[in-house]
């Protein structure tokens, strides 16, 4: 199931014509958050951080399900 909206900021990964090309074709709504304004969700914006810096940002996944068991494990 596709989700109806995908916020995000306006930073660089939005600049991104191929993903705005499979937002579009899957009949993704965007709901952006203000430039600098990240504070109408301030505990996502500091998960995400924390999942980018200390799991994401450390590992190169070589599959999906390697993905998910390193994801896993860091949540728990």
């Amino acid at each position: 199931m596709r989700p109806l909206y995908l916020r995000s900021d306006n930073g660089p990964e939005f600049v991104s014509r191929a993903l705005l090309k499979w937002i579009f074709d899957q009949g993704i709504q965007t709901a952006l958050i203000d430039p600098g304004k990240p504070w109408p969700n301030g505990a996502l914006e500091s998960f995400n951080d924390k999942f980018r810096e200390n799991c994401l940002g450390i590992k190169l996944f070589l599959s999906r399900a390697q993905a998910k068991v390193v994801i896993e494990a860091w949540a728990a």
